[in-house]
């Protein structure tokens, strides 16, 4: 098998391998062992003779897609393709343990879909408004059968024009299949990968601004001295003090802090503060890498153990409180990180701009933070755990993107506070940093700032790699 497959069964997908498969332009191939577990539940299914046993299987092919005309909402936002690529790849993951009423031709079909850029167009709409996972994934399910729509070679179109560009027929599902296919967390999972992926990212560069705002006002590095941390007993607080400490490493900036008693805990609070926030991560990414290697689909098929269960395993509760989690936890970046802005901004020259930038960023993170998971019972008739966790999964990304404009302004100030006590460098790690920033975002006004060159700063920061 080329190496360029990300092979796809039981066995366990890390995370790792998730994030090659967008950032080395991976295609997915099904194993033996996948391909033979799945032709079992076929032939198991075709086996299946007495009444009781089929309709615990699901409902008619006819009835189901009178339901999917009801739900898919068309026009709105659009959901990222990077998550509908993980969406589709993780129902191929999902369908290739042999649990699920799928024959083998539609996890092909779902394959060659993803392997030739076929992408399904999934708007946010359709998802939101119904309150519902399932409308997402049959969206997702719906170019299977040569309805819906599709993006491929950069173009929206119809399903039918392209599966006939391509000699695709649409697939003639079993009458079992369609509940296989719109069911399960694929959805919530696909978009809390894109969440934890750019969470990552911004954990590693907000440590380096954060150690950069320091040295500006020559805080004292007692406040990362990994003694102090230890003591304490939380890993990633302790873990944040080391690499800070490693950042600032070789700085000749003067230990004379011009912070205030006030203003000090802008700075004293970074490693407890990014500290919570790397284990609550830890945590979250612990919660998905389980629910990625997981069945998640309705009924679940038992073969060897002549058994059909309707009861599904795609209860979001576990998944939405993750999300809640590390959205709050992200969010105290966010908090440290506008009292420095404030303090940089103030010592130099006015810019609204950038400040108005990160008091509206703030703002909209504040408003976003009631959490899906928190159910209203008295509206329980119309909410359900799958709609908490859809909805979770879209809020957590827009929060970090929010976390994301204010750490990039922050940045911006860092850098032309540093430009103002020229000759003065930091530390060599911390300066090649600044360096680096310089010259990618080179265009970036760090005097007045607008919405394109923040813009800028932030895809600088999404893929800054020390």
């Amino acid at each position: 098998m080329s190496y360029n497959y990300l092979p796809l069964d039981r066995k366990w997908l890390n995370f790792q391998q998730v994030k090659n498969l967008l950032d080395y332009d991976q295609l997915v191939s099904i194993t033996f062992d996948a391909h033979e577990r799945i032709l079992k539940c076929t032939e198991y299914l075709n086996n299946v003779s007495s009444e009781n046993d089929l309709k615990n299987v699901g409902t008619t092919e006819g009835g189901q897609f009178d339901k999917v005309k009801s739900i898919v909402v068309k026009g709105g936002e659009e959901v990222p393709m990077d998550v509908v690529k993980w969406m589709l790849m993780l129902k191929i993951k999902s369908l290739s343990q042999g649990h699920s009423t799928v024959q083998i031709e539609t996890v092909k079909r779902l394959m060659e879909m993803y392997n030739n850029g076929v992408l399904p167009v999934i708007y946010l709409k359709g998802v939101l408004e119904t309150g519902e996972n399932i409308s997402a994934l049959t969206q997702l399910s719906l170019p299977v059968i040569g309805c819906g729509q599709l993006r491929y070679n950069g173009q929206k179109t119809g399903s039918l024009s392209v599966l006939d560009e391509l000699k695709w027929q649409p697939i003639s599902l079993q009458s079992q299949e369609w509940q296989a296919l719109t069911t399960g967390t694929h959805f919530t999972t696909a978009y809390a990968l894109h969440v934890l992926k750019k969470t990552e990212q911004l954990l590693k560069v907000a440590e380096l601004i954060a150690a950069l705002s320091s040295d500006v006002f020559g805080c004292s590095r007692d406040w990362f001295d990994e003694r102090v941390h230890s003591l304490n007993n939380q890993k990633g607080q302790k873990k944040v003090a080391s690499v800070i400490s490693s950042y600032l490493a070789g700085a000749s900036t003067e230990r004379n802090s011009v912070v205030s008693f006030n203003d000090a805990h802008y700075f004293s609070s970074i490693a407890p503060v990014h500290g919570a926030a790397r284990d609550t991560f830890a945590y979250v990414l612990d919660v998905f890498l389980k629910e990625i290697n997981s069945v998640t689909e309705t009924p679940l098929i038992f073969p060897d153990e002549n058994l059909i269960l309707q009861r599904g395993n795609d209860n979001h509760q576990p998944l939405a409180l993750a999300l809640d989690i590390l959205s709050i936890s992200i969010a105290g970046l966010a908090n440290l990180s506008f009292g420095r802005i404030n303090l940089l901004t103030g010592a130099q020259t006015p810019s609204v701009m950038p400040q108005s930038i990160a008091t509206t960023s703030v703002t909209e993170i504040k408003q976003l933070l009631s959490p899906p998971s928190v159910v209203d019972s008295t509206a329980y008739s119309k909410e359900n755990f799958s709609s908490i966790g859809s909805n979770a999964a879209v809020k957590s990304l827009q929060v970090i993107n929010n976390v994301e404009k204010v750490i990039a302004v922050e940045l911006i100030a860092a850098s032309k506070a540093w430009e103002l006590k020229s000759p003065a460098k930091t530390s060599p790690f911390l300066q090649e940093f600044l360096e680096q920033f310089r010259l990618q975002c080179s265009s970036v006004s760090i005097t007045d700032p607008n919405t394109e060159d923040l813009e800028q700063v932030v895809k600088f920061i999404d893929s800054y790699k020390q």
